[in-house]
């Protein structure tokens, strides 16, 4: 779960520093998926 707070506070960090930043968001989403993957198979 701490995984998805972590996600909620980058969004609004995401959203303060506007949409210049959307490539990187998407990024750091694939990379959070990935890592919970391995995580959950770990």
């Amino acid at each position: 779960m701490h995984s998805v707070e972590n996600v909620e506070q980058f969004v609004n960090l995401f959203l303060d520093l506007g949409n210049n930043n959307y490539l990187f968001l998407c990024i750091y989403y694939q990379i959070s998926q990935i890592s919970m993957i391995i995580e959950f198979e770990a």
